[in-house]
C-alpha cells in the first residue's frame, strides 16, 4: 500500500511537537534556575537568557497560529538550545 502524506499537515504536527518540547524544556530550566537561586547563586544572567528563550517560544506560538510551521520549528529549536544551556549552567 502507498501512503501519501500532506506535507503541511506533517509540518504542523512536527511544529506542534517542537512547541510542546520547548515548553517542557522551559519549565525544567526555570526549576533549575530556582534551585540555583535558592542555593545562593546569582541567577540574573540566567534569567535574562530565559527571558530570551521565552520570547522565542512566544514567537513560535505566533508563527504556528499563522501557519508558518517552519518558522515555529526554528524558534523552538533556538528556545530549546538556550533553555538547555541555562539548565546545564544552573545545575553546574
Amino acid at each position: 500500500m502507498f501512503c501519501i502524506y500532506n506535507a503541511s499537515a506533517l509540518s504542523e504536527n512536527v511544529a506542534a511537537a517542537a512547541i510542546e518540547e520547548a515548553e517542557g524544556v522551559m519549565a525544567s530550566s526555570y526549576r533549575a534556575v530556582l534551585e540555583a537561586e535558592e542555593a545562593g547563586a546569582n541567577v540574573s544572567g540566567l534569567l535574562a537568557r530565559m527571558n530570551e528563550a521565552g520570547e522565542l517560544l512566544a514567537q513560535a506560538h505566533v508563527s504556528y497560529r499563522l501557519g508558518d510551521f517552519d518558522g515555529a520549528a526554528r524558534s523552538t529549536e533556538l528556545c530549546i538550545e538556550i533553555g538547555e544551556g541555562v539548565k546545564v549552567e544552573a545545575l553546574g
